[in-house]
C-alpha cells in the first residue's frame, strides 16, 4: 500500500489481502495503524478471515505488548476477542 494514498484505495487494498498468503498477517497487523477506522476494521475482518486463526494470535499478542502505535493495539484487541469468541 502506498504511503499516502486515499482512503477508499487504502480499504480496497486491504480488502484484496489474502490473509494466508506469506507476511500478509504482519502486514494486516501493520495496517491495523492506519488513520482510517474503516481501514483498521477492514484489516480485522480480513484477519478474522484467516483459515488459521491460530496462526494470527502471535501477531496480534505482539501488536497488544507494543505493536505500531495505539489504533493498532485497540484494533488487535478487537480482532483476538472476536477470534476467540
Amino acid at each position: 500500500v502506498p504511503s499516502d494514498p486515499g482512503e477508499e484505495f487504502r480499504y480496497q487494498a486491504v480488502l484484496a489481502i489474502d490473509p494466508a498468503g506469506p507476511g500478509e498477517v504482519g502486514r494486516l497487523v501493520s495496517l491495523l495503524d492506519d488513520p482510517s477506522w474503516r481501514v483498521r476494521m477492514a484489516c480485522v475482518e480480513r484477519l478474522l478471515a484467516h483459515p488459521s486463526p491460530e496462526a494470527v494470535v502471535p501477531a496480534l499478542v505482539e501488536a497488544l505488548a507494543g505493536g505500531p502505535g495505539p489504533g493498532a493495539r485497540s484494533f488487535s484487541w478487537v480482532c483476538a476477542a472476536e477470534s476467540v469468541s
